[in-house]
């Protein structure tokens, strides 16, 4: 295969040799291969399982190289030509030619330079090119004439590159072991927690790291040549991808014991004490990309033990500070034999004997039916995809009594992994010291941060409890309902002992471990990557500047390429289509409806036309033949890639002008009808769009999310209207009148999928994204990078209380410690709780009384008013921010407030003036005059003030609900700097403006301070 496919170790990429590109990884791997190459059979099948297990780079996603780089080995070098005015690069004269004409450089003598260049991927949608350097040129002479002369080197110049290239290998070397020493200036506390430098001593870190990776052989064990790998090399990659095979198959085995025991023994397994079970039962990962990633660490483990078995105890110690107890050693010594076997069912009996097993033979005996393998029972049990392993696998799917045997060895070690003690030392068995190996990170060169480790550790955690709970029920039947009481205590009791806090053991120590480094984080906070700039245009984050104005632009130019879109769905006519959308005539309930049910299924909305009809009628002429009576296939199928083209800029728009962003799985999982079980996440109230969506990421943990609510503008939510209404119906009959790909029964309830595609999730939005972000401000953004820049923004909007939405948004796992109030989104302290007074007053708390007392019928998910209109109001800050107009408000207060501190100075002055040359005779009238109108001048200017930051806030149009309302903001702008008001509003007054009233309210440029007394500590 090395002359086939290789692996580039600098970049993690798979270059193609017969064509000398990248290869993208996954899928399109085989993809290349079978339809660029027309490979298939055997070799297709080894380049597929042999590299189809590795953690690959993205050519199309990865950065390219920087300029003047050595070439990429085995990637084509291509002459091409880079523009001297810009970064333009192409292999082709006349693009550059092209280029300089359109891009308006100007004139110059040296418009291009020819260059070489190299990219991932030749194809013409993906093509990203750098500059590599021409080694033959590097030294080259200025003067051709005096070339000899410059490229002999003198005796100085030989010296000091022999001086530093032994310096840098001797740094090299001293940096693979770390720090050998323990003392207050050089430990961290994370570290110095887990005892990774006093573990592993002088030993080379990178060799260790290298040896806990999955299917990375060659860089542990050293039995690879650079650039081609031997027979045995190849077996030992082999081997390690049966290994991991038949950790996957019991794995899969053990999760049908989940179906097979109580509840309340899912929830002690759940829990990490002996005292109360969890309240969430234990069970499987939600997704299956995290059962891959969970089952990748079980992987790594096994490969890391496999290794340290094939250089011998003593050698593991040594080279990689791994250590084994006795039973340990046996179990692997056993796996070691099945899996080397070869093809050869083993005699070896490891006394492993499953309840299961036991089950299905006797089901066989009963039935009187031949058995040829392990049992009809464990048919699909253990079945194998490789179907050319024509000697492991029987009649039927059922494996071979070589995997069969392999599978128990490979049980048994595990569950001895995690029946282990802990001494002193707690690096005395392996599961361990590989929880150690996973802490080192060799790019950039440290030990890995806590928030990282928490999750391999996480991952421990899982599968060590299914394993543990097929071993205590291994002897039981499949029927819950035939488990005795005698198995539920005794495996309760075996819990206590092994699974639990305290108890010395390797799981106990790992739970500490996830414990500490969950503390470590919360007080050390995240790692800094954003700052602004100096004149406030634009923010760097990770180094790169990011303009504001490019920012908004982008997405206000996202917009318009959505209605574009919209246009040609709608066959020309989309604008006068949106305007006849009456938002404020939409009915909708804050309710669940019922499976299939929405706004558009409300027969009160049958004058919105819901449905296909409207959409085919405007279409009639483009995607039906009347005269022949049949669709136009091909107009038919441009119409749907358009639709799709639409889904793509909606979920885009969707995330970033629906307020603050959430991440990523809380948009793409919206639906817009009520499923069976659950309720929509799209509402009209209004006149406007409502997105409510589950912004807590641990919902799996706590099996309990909390809400939030957003609102999109209404160019944006007469789309999404559109969308559900009319486009989502014409796709079905569509596709079903042409029979092309249709949406599986379980997705149509979703917004984002197409045809019968699953739903979409965070990278496809993250890719759109980064595109649109890559192409508006030269910045490729990410959902995770564009989450930290808006939030940032966010920070800089007048009157936007970012402590309370950061509140809402803690990125913390699951801490139960400290309750966020729903509907202010402040922290409960249940010792000394804050409560509202009002609740006080009726003799129970706010939680009791959000939670149980007058819950509000018309909004979902303890969405209660207030905070729908916090949410509301928070939203539209972030539309006028992105529109332009807050950016530009926020000038005109600085400039209004500068020049009303001028005017005041220069009013003080020539008041002072005329008093100095007056009569001091004035009489008392006269003064109480002009009291009376400095005061009714200091009302004017303070109503002024009020209107002006109300009106900035919520539209030019805006007024105060109540008298009350505005009442209560003049006595906050009367306020002197050390007095105090306490203003008292019923529940839907509009107490929650107050606070962001100083918007406008300056005192001779100075922001006024206003605190708001509305709770009570008990």
């Amino acid at each position: 295969m090395e002359d086939i496919i290789q692996l580039n170790p600098d970049y993690q990429i798979l270059i193609c040799r017969l064509c000398q590109a990248a290869v993208r990884p996954g899928a399109g791997i085989e993809s290349h291969f079978r339809f660029v190459h027309q490979l298939k059979g055997q070799v297709l099948k080894d380049i597929k399982d042999y590299f189809s297990t590795l953690e690959l780079a993205d050519p199309k996603l990865i950065a390219v190289p920087e300029d003047n780089s050595p070439a990429v080995e085995q990637l084509a070098v291509s002459d091409g030509y880079s523009c001297n005015a810009c970064r333009y690069l192409t292999v082709a004269r006349d693009n550059i030619v092209r280029h300089w004409r359109e891009a308006g450089h100007g004139a110059a003598e040296e418009r291009w330079t020819q260059v070489r260049l190299q990219t991932w991927i030749g194809a013409r949608n993906h093509t990203r090119y750098w500059i590599v350097r021409d080694d033959s040129d590097i030294d080259g002479p200025a003067d051709t004439a005096n070339a000899a002369d410059a490229r002999r080197q003198s005796a100085m110049d030989e010296l000091i590159a022999a001086s530093q290239a032994r310096l840098k290998e001797e740094d090299a070397a001293r940096l693979r072991k770390g720090d050998l020493e323990e003392d207050i200036d050089r430990d961290s506390p994370w570290v110095k927690r887990l005892g990774w430098v006093r573990h592993f001593g002088s030993r080379d870190l990178i060799s260790i790291h290298d040896a806990a990776q999955w299917l990375r052989a060659r860089a542990a064990t050293g039995r690879w040549a650079q650039n081609q790998e031997d027979e045995e090399a190849a077996r030992e990659r082999l081997l390690l991808s049966r290994l991991g095979q038949s950790f996957d198959r019991e794995v899969d085995r053990c999760c049908w014991r989940l179906d097979s025991v109580p509840t309340e023994t899912l929830q002690w397994l759940g829990s990490i004490t002996s005292m109360t079970p969890s309240g969430v039962p234990f069970g499987r990962k939600g997704k299956e990309e995290s059962m891959s990633q969970y089952k990748s660490v079980g992987h790594r483990y096994l490969s890391f033990c496999w290794k340290a078995y094939r250089i011998g105890r003593k050698e593991a110690f040594k080279c990689w500070a791994v250590r084994f107890t006795d039973e340990q050693w046996s179990l692997l010594h056993d796996v070691a034999e099945e899996l080397e076997s070869d093809r050869v069912p083993s005699s070896h009996d490891s006394g492993f004997f499953s309840g299961r097993e036991r089950q299905a033979k006797d089901k066989d005996e009963d039935e009187d039916e031949d058995g040829d393998g392990d049992g009809d029972g464990d048919g699909d049990e253990y079945q194998d995809d490789d179907d050319s392993d024509e000697g492991e696998q029987g009649d039927e799917g059922m494996t071979s009594p070589l995997q069969d045997a392999l599978d128990r060895a490979v049980f048994r070690f595990i569950v001895a992994s995690i029946k282990t003690h802990v001494g002193g030392n707690t690096y005395t068995n392996s599961l361990l010291c590989f929880c150690a190996a996973l802490g080192i990170k060799p790019r950039p060169m440290g030990y890995i941060e806590p928030h990282l480790y928490t999750g391999l550790l996480a991952a421990i955690v899982w599968w060590a409890r299914l394993f543990f709970l097929e071993a205590a029920f291994e002897n039981q039947p499949l029927d819950r309902d035939e488990v005795g009481v005698e198995a539920v205590l005794a495996f309760q009791e075996q819990h206590t002992s092994w699974m639990c806090m305290g108890t010395h053991t390797v799981m106990s120590t790992i739970i500490g471990w996830m414990a500490y480094g969950k503390g470590y984080r919360q007080k050390m906070g995240g790692q800094p990557s954003i700052r602004w700039s100096e004149d406030g245009e634009g923010l760097f984050h990770m180094g790169e500047h990011i303009s504001v104005e490019d920012f908004t632009r982008t997405l206000r130019d996202e917009v318009t390429e959505a209605e574009k879109l919209l246009d040609r769905l709608f066959g020309g006519v989309w604008q006068p289509v949106s305007k006849k959308i009456d938002m404020g005539r939409i009915i909708d309930n804050m309710i669940r409806l019922g499976a299939g049910q929405s706004f558009a299924s409300n027969p009160k909305n049958n004058w919105l036309e819901p449905g296909p009809a409207k959409v085919m009628r405007l279409m009639e002429a483009s995607i039906w033949d009347a005269a022949r009576a049949r669709w136009k296939r091909q107009r038919i199928k441009k119409w749907l890639r358009d639709l799709r083209l639409l889904r793509e800029t909606l979920l885009v728009l969707v995330h970033t002008w629906g307020g603050l962003p959430g991440r990523g799985p809380e948009i793409t999982t919206l639906r817009h009808c009520d499923s069976w079980q659950l309720i929509r996440n799209i509402f009209i109230m209004d006149g406007h769009v409502m997105i409510v969506t589950d912004r807590d990421k641990m919902k799996a943990i706590r099996d309990n999310g909390r809400k939030v609510a957003r609102f999109v503008p209404d160019r944006i939510g007469r789309m999404i209207v559109a969308y559900i209404a009319w486009l989502l119906p014409t796709e079905r009959v569509l596709r079903r009148e042409c029979q092309l790909a249709e949406p599986r029964g379980e997705q149509l309830e979703y917004m984002w999928r197409d045809g019968s595609s699953p739903v979409w999730e965070t990278d496809r939005l993250s890719r759109k994204l980064a595109r649109i972000m890559q192409a508006g401000t030269g910045v490729r953004l990410g959902v995770g990078r564009y989450r930290a820049i808006a939030i940032e923004m966010g920070r800089r909007i007048r009157g936007l209380v970012m402590k309370q939405l950061e509140g809402k948004m803690d990125d913390e796992d699951e801490d139960d410690n400290v309750e966020i109030d729903p509907i202010t989104g402040e922290p409960v302290d249940c010792g000394g709780s804050w409560n509202i007074v009002w609740d006080l007053q009726s003799t129970h708390g706010t939680r009791i009384a959000r939670q149980h007392y007058a819950v509000h019928i018309g909004f979902p998910g303890k969405l209660q008013p207030e905070m729908i209109a916090t949410f509301k109001e928070i939203s539209r800050l972030w539309h006028q921010y992105l529109e332009g107009s807050s950016a530009e408000g926020e000038g005109d207060i600085e400039k209004t407030a500068v020049k009303r501190k001028r005017d005041s100075q220069v009013t003080g002055q020539q008041q002072q003036q005329r008093a100095n040359s007056s009569n001091r005779a004035t009489s008392r009238k006269r003064r109480k005059t002009n009291k009376e109108g400095e005061a009714a001048q200091k009302r004017k200017i303070i109503e002024d003030e009020m209107t002006d930051g109300l009106r900035r806030l919520l539209g030019p149009k805006a007024t105060w609900r109540s008298d009350k309302q505005a009442e209560c903001m003049r006595s906050i702008m009367a306020l002197k700097a050390d007095q105090t008001a306490i203003n008292v509003l019923p529940t839907g007054a509009g107490k929650s403006i107050l606070s962001y009233g100083n918007v406008g309210a300056r005192d001779h440029g100075l922001f006024r301070e206003q605190k708001f007394i509305n709770t009570t500590q008990k």
